[in-house]
């Protein structure tokens, strides 16, 4: 019973408080945003609310079904989602007293090309002072705060921690959100030798490859090895959401990808889906369950007062 082992690890307060949350299925109003987004961009706080997002994706250690019964999920297509990077060394996270309705200022501002300036005033005859945040862009390990979290899962022989991670961002549409990349794929990795291979027989080709972006032409019907490439066991791949309508919205479109041996004792994968979405409430614990996988997600809305350790970087 996948939850029993959750409830061992998070007081179970924290679960009770999204009894009377609605969970939903995702629709045809779930497409991928087609705006640009810029990476690392400042926004005005006065304008836009900003949210650090921190999750954790976990497996169950469990048997797998049958797979001579079992019908592999889809592969959801990431190409679209925002990859995003740590934040360059040479810009701050907070710019204080830029003019709001300054289009040159803002433009300078969200030029990382230049180096920033770090003393911008405002004349006390302008308009209201305004700090603009910047966002889009992943938190250092040091700033999250599930950590004590990630370290009780490693520690649960039942469970099988695989992602953890935080960004900055701004709030999206509820109709068209903005979906952020999510995967343990390792990165910058394009081939695989066979010696690395667990378990798989020697006739598989040498030049299998990672797939790093899913190809957009794969069927929604077929899951094929040939097609997708090959994943190592426990690939976790897809992407999240964070969403604003009348309420706040968390969503997920993640793939689970297991290995197994099949009755000719050739390497196969399995693929498991997660894509609830519910609504959710700021500062506090939320859990996202399926019964091969799930996640931890905590939102935590920014004002733009200090946060520890931000001001010791820069």
């Amino acid at each position: 019973m996948p939850k029993f082992f959750l409830l061992l690890i998070i007081p179970t307060v924290l679960f009770a408080q999204d009894r009377n949350i609605q969970t939903s299925e995702f629709g045809e109003e779930d497409q991928l945003s087609e705006d640009s987004i810029t990476f690392h961009e400042y926004v005005s706080l006065n304008e836009n609310k900003v949210y650090d997002i921190e999750i954790i994706v976990f497996a169950y250690n469990q048997t797998l079904p049958n797979y001579k019964t079992y019908t592999n999920k889809i592969i959801y297509d990431d190409s679209e989602a925002l990859e995003l990077q740590p934040k360059p060394e040479d810009i701050d996270f907070l710019k204080q007293n830029l003019i709001g309705d300054n289009e040159n200022e803002i433009k300078n501002v969200n030029d990382i090309s230049t180096q920033p300036e770090t003393n911008l005033t405002v004349p006390i005859d302008d308009i209201e002072e305004d700090q603009y945040v910047l966002t889009w862009f992943q938190h250092q390990p040091e700033y999250y705060k599930l950590t004590s979290i990630w370290d009780r899962l490693i520690k649960n022989d039942n469970i099988t921690p695989l992602i953890h991670q935080s960004w900055r961002q701004i709030e999206t549409p509820f109709d068209n959100p903005t979906y952020v990349k999510l995967n343990n794929i390792i990165p910058d990795e394009n081939t695989i030798d066979n010696d690395k291979l667990n378990n798989v027989e020697n006739d598989i080709n040498d030049d299998l490859k990672f797939t790093h972006d899913i190809q957009n032409d794969i069927s929604e019907e077929v899951v094929d090895d040939d097609m997708l490439g090959y994943y190592p066991d426990f690939t976790v791949t897809g992407m999240v959401a964070l969403s604003q309508g009348r309420f706040m919205h968390f969503g997920h479109k993640l793939n689970l990808i297991r290995r197994y041996l099949d009755e000719n004792n050739e390497n196969q994968q399995m693929v498991f889906s997660l894509s609830e979405r519910k609504q959710l409430k700021t500062d506090e614990l939320h859990y996202f369950d399926s019964p091969w996988f799930g996640s931890i997600v905590k939102i935590t809305e920014y004002t733009g007062e200090e946060q520890l350790g931000e001001d010791d970087e820069e």
